[in-house]
Parts: C-alpha cells; structure tokens; sequence
C-alpha cells in the first residue's frame, strides 16, 4: 500500500507535462514557479533553464514554423493533385485513435510504415538542414 505522503509526488510525475520549450527563463518560471521542474520538463540551475532535450532557441522555433508551412503547402499540393493516401503517422501516439475515417481506410489494421522515434534535438537539427539546404538552391 502507498503512502499518503507519497501521492502528491507520483500525482505530479502523472501530470507532468512534455514537449518543446523556448529557452527563456522568465517563459520558463510563468509556467513553472519552482525551480525543480515539478510540472514541465525543464529545470532552472544557476538563473538558467536546463534540459537534454526539451529546450529551444527563438531561432530553433522558427526554423520548425518554416517546416510547418512548408509541409503545409506540400500537404495542399498533393491534395489538389488527387495523392490523399492513407499514411498516418505511427509513433508514440496513434494518430488513427480519434479519426473519424477509421473505417473507411483501414489503415489500424496494416502494418505500419510510417514510424518515428526521434528526439527533439534529431528533429531541429533535421529541419536545420533541410531548410539550409533548400536555401543554397
């Protein structure tokens, strides 16, 4: 049996939050006012935010908002052009979860072939030299 004592800390762990931050202390603390990273994935050490993984630089998110509207217009093309194939993506959540179309595409039941199982920085270095690449053309 569990401790009384213990259940706000494993309550905490529970609802802790994950994701992308902007490196910015004053960000940081107006979503997290204690220094431990008791509710986001970023802890603050010596008046600056710290993390492995879940930190970004200003530049870093505009670099992904890029890749957003890049992917965005391509997503447009290839709907205009007729290509609307059933390809979710496949990852740490299943996208076909709350999809309404479930049942037309089928897509749950074959195997999946559009897997990820990156981290963030993978990612922003990905997009980094994509977008660099596609401006020396």
């Amino acid at each position: 049996m569990k401790s009384i004592d213990k259940l706000p800390d494993e309550l905490n762990k529970k609802l802790k939050m994950n994701g992308l931050l902007l490196k910015d202390t004053e960000i940081i603390h107006g979503m997290d006012k204690t220094d431990s990273a008791t509710y986001i994935p970023v802890k603050i050490k010596a008046g600056e935010p710290v993390s492995a993984t879940s930190l970004a630089t200003l530049s870093e998110f505009g670099k992904i908002f890029k890749k957003v509207d890049m992917l965005i217009a391509e997503m447009g093309k290839n709907i205009y052009s007729g290509n609307i194939e059933a390809k979710p993506l496949k990852g740490g959540h299943d996208s076909c979860e709350y999809c309404p179309y479930d049942s037309v595409c089928a897509y749950r039941q074959s195997n999946p072939i559009n897997c990820f199982s990156v981290d963030n920085k993978t990612v922003i270095e990905e997009i980094t030299n994509e977008i660099n690449g596609k401006e020396e053309k």
